[in-house]
């Protein structure tokens, strides 16, 4: 539709994403349950406070729909979030899309903090190329620009991109030493695989303990939470997933 990709076969999707103003998050869920949607589930129970309301499907629809509220983790919804994307808004066909430079972004946002990659640091084939091509619509650094605490990561994943796509003009970034040592590490990884396993581990482990003292705060905080942990821990089905 924004006239990205060549072919509709170039970049599978799971999902549709919606964003809103949280005044009309609620009502968009309920005029969708209208109109047939039901939510897809996993277990009975769900995660409260999400920055999206859980996946729902229609029947006989290829796709399912999440509705956010927010864009982002709690640490950046002040920078990155509805009001902010919503300055520059296009619209195609008489449907509203995120701009050029914010769907860049949301490409690298989606990887570097969403999925936590910054840690590892390393890119996935599908972002990547998704902001090679976005870089063809947009002036890149431009957009990442933009952002205060993201522009880091941001930058980051930018350098990353323009070695792997050998340093093409649309994928210019500014170069400090923050980039230039996160380019060293993801070229590192090629070379030494035992030790980037090691690593791995490590951080992984790292990012566990922090999301169980997140987790543990929330609870002691929210009684929400603490519902939500006591049907996880006596649910037998949770338990047989995490061990197959």
């Amino acid at each position: 539709m924004a006239g990205i990709y060549t072919d509709i076969a170039e970049r599978m999707i799971g999902d549709i994403d919606f964003i809103l103003p949280k005044e009309q998050y609620t009502r968009a869920i309920a005029l969708l349950r209208e109109d047939g949607y039901t939510d897809v589930l996993k277990y009975h129970y769900h995660l409260p406070m999400q920055r999206h309301y859980r996946r729902i499907k229609k029947e006989n629809n290829i796709a399912a729909i999440e509705i956010h509220k927010e864009l982002l983790i709690e640490k950046y919804t002040a920078e990155f979030n509805y009001d902010f994307i919503r300055k520059d808004i296009q619209t195609i066909n008489q449907i509203s899309l995120l701009s050029y430079a914010n769907k860049l972004n949301l490409s690298i946002i989606a990887n570097q903090i969403t999925d936590r990659e910054f840690y590892y640091k390393t890119i996935p084939l599908r972002n990547s190329y998704d902001v090679f091509l976005l870089s063809k619509k947009t002036n890149a650094q431009q957009a990442v620009n933009n952002l205060y605490k993201l522009k880091n990561p941001l930058h980051c994943f930018l350098a990353a991109c323009f070695d792997v796509f050998n340093g093409p003009d649309s994928l210019q970034y500014v170069k400090t030493r923050k980039t230039a040592a996160y380019v060293k590490r993801f070229k590192n990884q090629f070379a030494n695989t035992k030790k980037v396993r090691r690593k791995r581990l490590i951080i992984k482990n790292y990012l566990a303990l922090k999301l169980f003292l997140y987790t543990l705060y929330r609870c002691l905080v929210y009684k929400e939470y603490t519902i939500w942990l006591l049907h996880k821990m006596t649910d037998k089905n949770w338990y047989k997933k995490k061990l197959t």
